[in-house]
């Protein structure tokens, strides 16, 4: 169960027949979680309350007022990466084609078995950007488990997923929204970039696709393949797989290159500017400075039409790098913003800050005055620096001076040795399943593999945090901060992840902590690799008003 995602479905079926199909399709998927509603009215309220990852429903009921279901799910921003599946007869109706044009992810067979079920499922998810890692394992062994089963030489399943029509999908405009005349398969806009394309289904089967587990490789791909399409201007199609690069890869500055290329050829000027502002930023991150500086001067001046200016993107990127601690990078950052142009107030300010906190007293006061800020701005950050410098001394004087073995900071011991601390833990571990945490002002966020209240452990790639260096971050869970400002120091630094020791929690933290842990132990001794049904979840007040409890 480390690290896995618990998936959860809404189905909007009453007849057991059906409904025991869904559940043998969904068993070997890893953790599902399913709530079968008996009615489009119990399912919108259902919808409301809870943030499910897929929804399954019949063609007659999509098809309710035009299909205004999933045309309002279409339109909020909220259910962006909700797979819609609908059930028809034939997929090749014109029926079927309403329901796919109006915003359905894929469409199901009537004459499905569990094996189809389990197919449609995976193929929705993947389309909508959605599978996590543990979850495509899980779920990918289980349909090659069944696929090994199928006699050799038989045909595909009359059940298996189909995606919207190629001639909606290649005429589709990623600026005009779900339901147009033009680009019926447009999704709404998610929360790294404008309205854009869905990404058409990959097939699970397909003889060589890259492992979906590796997500690095697979935007990779989608990258050089969207480049292609520039080169033969395509630029709809170019903009639909930059757009499925950054459901891989959030900040991937190859993606905002080519989305910015994209629109240039389609004539927005706007998003043009916006995007290459994001490579900018997304290049110097990634210390690539000399291609960043000439993304910089090719981005030009903001267009008319934009509607708030935006901030400078190197000014942007060396904050990201100092929250992460990487110090260096972050005044290169800053130091290629002020060489571009003659750099905001601002820009100098965190320069000269960046140049006091490297140890170069002169060289941050003369940032300052040859912008002609006054040096008395420096003084904040001078003695921010000195109460920590005095704290760490009270701390190492505390234990006999700086050549033990240990120290006491805000009354924790902290073991000096990452082996020790690994040695010595005093509290249980417990896996985490879809929870993340985010450091400081980042966007991103990483994703927790266990926790204990005395510690976290997360993924993370090598280089980002050191061991000894002491940040804050907040835990999140897929609907809410579960714990907020949490100080912690690092511990060891792996592969893959790192591990974390907790400073001192404040009650109130605590108290939230501890709940969790709870919460999670019980979850955990209830189901470890099963789907759950929460028969009893929907039910009616005395004054007839639906409710839904659903302990997600």
């Amino acid at each position: 169960m480390d690290g896995q995602r618990i998936l959860k479905i809404l189905v909007i079926e009453e007849r057991p027949e059906y409904q025991d199909i869904f559940r043998a399709g969904l068993s070997g998927m890893g953790q599902v979680r399913l709530l079968f509603a008996p009615s489009l009215k119990v399912g919108i309220v259902a919808l409301k309350k809870t943030p499910f990852d897929l929804l399954l429903l019949r063609g007659e009921i999509s098809a309710a007022n035009n299909h205004a279901l999933i045309r309002a799910i279409r339109a909020d921003a909220k259910y962006d990466k909700l797979a819609v599946i609908v059930v028809y007869p034939r997929c090749g109706t014109d029926e079927a084609r309403a329901a796919l044009n109006a915003g359905a992810t894929s469409c199901l067979t009537a004459q499905f078995d569990p094996q189809a079920v389990r197919a449609a499922v995976l193929e929705a998810l993947r389309a909508e950007g959605q599978v996590q890692p543990r979850l495509v394992r899980a779920a990918g062994t289980a349909e090659r488990d069944a696929g090994s089963a199928r006699p050799q030489g038989s045909k595909e399943s009359p059940g298996a997923a189909a995606p919207a029509p190629d001639a909606a999908r290649s005429n589709a405009d990623p600026r005009k929204p779900a339901g147009s005349a033009q680009g019926s398969d447009v999704r709404p806009a998610g929360p790294h970039g404008p309205s854009g394309p869905a990404t058409p289904p990959a097939s699970p089967t397909t003889a060589g696709t890259p492992d979906p587990i590796d997500d690095d490789e697979d935007a990779r791909r989608l990258v050089r393949s969207g480049e292609d399409l520039l080169a033969r201007r395509l630029f709809t199609k170019a903009a639909q797989v930059f757009l499925a690069v950054l459901k891989r890869k959030p900040l991937s500055a190859d993606a905002f290159s080519g989305l910015a290329e994209s629109f240039s050829g389609l004539g927005d000027a706007v998003q043009t500017f916006t995007f290459r502002h994001k490579a900018v930023s997304a290049l110097a991150v990634e210390g690539r400075m000399a291609e960043a500086g000439k993304a910089a001067r090719r981005m030009g001046e903001a267009p008319a039409g934009m509607s708030a200016p935006l901030e400078d993107p190197f000014l942007i990127a060396g904050r990201q790098l100092q929250e992460s601690g990487q110090l260096d990078r972050a005044v290169s950052a800053y130091e290629t913003g002020l060489e571009r142009s003659a750099g905001t107030g601002e820009l100098r300010k965190e320069l000269a800050v960046a140049y006091l906190r490297q140890g170069k007293e002169k060289k941050a006061v003369r940032t300052l005055t040859d912008g002609g800020l006054d040096a008395s701005l420096l003084e904040p950050a001078r003695k921010a620096m000195r109460a920590q410098s005095g704290h760490s001394s009270a701390g190492a004087a505390q234990q006999g001076g700086g050549g033990g073995t240990a120290r006491h900071t805000s009354g924790v011991q902290q073991e000096a040795s990452a082996a020790d601390w690994k040695e010595k833990r005093q509290y249980p571990r417990i896996p985490l399943v879809d929870f993340s945490v985010s450091l400081g002002r980042q966007d991103e966020v990483y994703i927790v593999v266990d926790i204990s209240m005395g510690g976290i452990c997360f993924k993370m790639e090598p280089g980002m945090l050191e061991p000894g260096q002491v940040f804050r971050f907040n835990l999140l869970d897929s609907q809410d901060v579960r714990l907020k400002k949490v100080q912690a120091v690092v511990r060891f630094v792996g592969a893959d992840r790192v591990g974390c020791q907790f400073l001192e929690l404040s009650d109130t933290q605590k108290a939230a902590l501890e709940e969790l842990i709870s919460q999670e132990q019980n979850k955990a001794a209830e189901s470890d690799d099963v789907v759950l049904e929460d028969v009893a979840g929907i039910r009616r007040d005395p004054s007839g008003k639906i409710i839904i409890e659903v302990d997600w």
